[in-house]
Formats: structure tokens, sequence, C-alpha cells
């Protein structure tokens, strides 16, 4: 199933887009994975967060999820009368302190379940990122992993890991479930599989290697071959993830362009001059043209997200203000004195 971004980021189907992002920003700033060190949760919790933000901050993105959502939405059912029954006390079951994590058998609960492998806490297995749901096989993972990564990544590429609850067949009893072999070794009659207790299968946490190509664009699909759900015929699928950008305080990302602000010295915009942009990774130079405006945009070819595949290259655009600064000498102020009483008298002459 589709995740539930309202309910991810804690808003209503109804919330307008202030509202959303709003909600976006508090999510993002009390449940980055740095305030919950040693949560090995944390990060995959930190990407649903930014993929709900990708999704529902975007008004063209948030109408198609809004359409795919209604779609899929099941219309209640005339409750069952109950049939009278005994009733006894039990103890509820204890959870741990999980924050921003849904209730058990809620259906964020099975949301995450499926995004990021077990609840903590719950005995209970993912099935969205490899394992084999029971009663089914040959399925392919149906949904990408949503998969949080930064403008530095994207620019220059990386090598990360993501952890996965694999399930695969049981080494004794071959998927069967029951074994004739004692635990002694001995062949003895059919019994239930000691291993895996009948189940036929076990589960591992397998750290999986992730391959962040440059020039990742928002909504890329990194594939993992071989990582996916376990197939009848011992072999695996795929894995598949799908990039989400997250926001950088300084540049902007729109497809491969990459926008930033830079601010240069007054005299460089009126004599004209270089001056220096940076780069998500390095810097580059640029040339500023005698009577460039405040507000004015340089665009530099190739500079953005680097090609890959189909996409090109994308532009590095600069858009250019005046550089104030906070302290001057005598001599600067001075200067600057002169040069107001110089536009003042030239503008009373005109």
């Amino acid at each position: 199933m589709e995740p539930d971004y309202y309910d991810i980021l804690g808003v209503a189907p109804t919330a307008t887009n202030d509202e959303i992002k709003a909600a976006y920003r508090e999510r993002a700033r009390t449940m980055h994975p740095d305030k919950h060190q040693g949560d090995p949760r944390a990060e995959e919790r930190f990407e649903l967060i930014n993929a709900a933000g990708g999704i529902l901050k975007n008004p063209d993105k948030r109408a198609e999820y809004d359409k795919r959502r209604r779609a899929t939405e099941v219309p209640p059912q005339p409750p069952k009368p109950e049939k009278p029954r005994a009733t006894r006390h039990t103890q509820a079951p204890e959870h741990s302190d999980t924050s921003f994590w849904p209730g058990e058998n809620s259906p964020m609960d099975d949301l995450f379940r499926g995004l990021v492998g077990k609840r903590p806490g719950s005995s209970r297995s993912s099935t969205g990122t490899g394992q084999a749901p029971a009663g089914k096989t040959n399925e392919p993972l149906s949904k990408p992993i949503p998969f949080a990564v930064t403008v530095e990544e994207a620019y220059g590429g990386a090598q990360r890991s993501y952890m996965v609850d694999q399930q695969g067949g049981c080494p004794d009893c071959h998927g069967a479930g029951v074994t004739n072999k004692g635990q002694t070794g001995f062949t003895v009659g059919p019994a239930t599989c000691p291993t895996c207790r009948g189940k036929g299968t076990i589960s591992r946490s397998e750290a999986v290697p992730v391959t962040v190509a440059p020039g990742v664009r928002e909504g890329s699909l990194l594939r993992v071959r071989g990582k996916g759900v376990l197939q009848r015929d011992g072999k695996r699928g795929d894995l598949l993830f799908e990039v989400h950008l997250t926001p950088h305080n300084r540049f902007q990302i729109e497809g491969g362009d990459i926008l930033v602000e830079v601010e240069v010295p007054y005299p460089v915009l009126v004599l004209g001059g270089d001056a220096e942009a940076p780069l998500p990774i390095g810097r580059t130079r640029l040339t500023v043209l005698p009577g460039t405006r405040h507000g004015s945009v340089l665009t530099i070819p190739g500079k953005g997200l680097p090609a890959l595949g189909s996409h090109p290259a994308g532009q590095l655009r600069v858009q250019l203000g005046v550089e104030i600064p906070k302290r001057i000498s005598e001599e600067e102020r001075r200067l600057l004195e002169a040069l107001s009483r110089f536009r003042e008298r030239a503008s009373a002459t005109r």
C-alpha cells in the first residue's frame, strides 16, 4: 500500500499548503536522525518524512497522490452483530516507547512495517523491504522504498547502506517446515523443524549497499539486484529505492538545475569583474559584466547536477545580490560619502 503521507506529517487531507510546510519543518526538526542517535530506525523514519514533504508540498504531486488515495479508499462496511462470548482478563501487551511510531495494528503501523522493517518491540515482520509475504511467492517488490539523498550526494555520488529484514528459506528443512532428523542427527519420523519452528523460513537483518550515482534527481529509482523478495527457485528479486532530495539551506534543486544566491561587492556589479559561486562540492568562477543589476541571474551550463542516463547535465543559476559589509574602514567611509555627494550633484543637474 502507498504511504499515508498526511498521517506521516500529522495533518488532515484538507490542510493548506502553509500548514503542510509548517508540519513538515516541525517533523523534520524533531525527527532528525542526529537527535535520535542509537535508534536504528531513525534515518528510515526521516526518509518517510522527506518523502511526505516532497509529495504534499508540490501541488501537482499532491493532486495525483490524492487521486490515488481516493481510488484505494475502502467504503465503510456495516458492523456485524457480535455473538455473546465469555470474557477473560488478559494483560495488555507492553510496547517500547517509540516516538513517531504508530500503535500496533494501526494502518500506519502496517505502513511503517511495510517500508522500514520490523516495528521496534514487535515480533511481526516486514514484507516491503525484501521479505516474502506469507502464502505468496514470485512477487516483485510493488512499491519503491523512499530513500533520502542529500544535495551533495546527488551531485557527487555516494555509497550508502540500508538495513532490511530479509526472510529466507530454512537451511535445515529447506522450506518444508518439517524434518525427518532429530536433534541427534539420526533419521526419525516427520517432526516440526526446530530451527524455523515449522515456518519454513528464517529472518535475518542485512545491510544492503546502495549506490547513489552522481546526477540522481528527485524521483530517480535506485535498483539493488538480488536483494528483494525471495522466490520459489531460491533467487531474490530486486530492491527499488525512490530518491527524495533533502532540503538544503543554500541550494535549491529544480530538475537538474541548481539555484543559489551569491552576494558580490557593489563595485563589481557596476564596473564588472570576477566573482565565485559555491557548488555542492567545490566552487566555480563567475564573470560579472559591467552594469549588472541586483537580482540578475547568471546561467552557467553544465554546472548543475551531472548528466545521468537520459538526463543531460543541468545548469547552475546564480542570482546576484549586493554585498553589504557589516564594518568598513574610515577610508572606505570617506570614499562612500564622496561618492554619495557626487551622485547627489549628478542627479540635481539632470
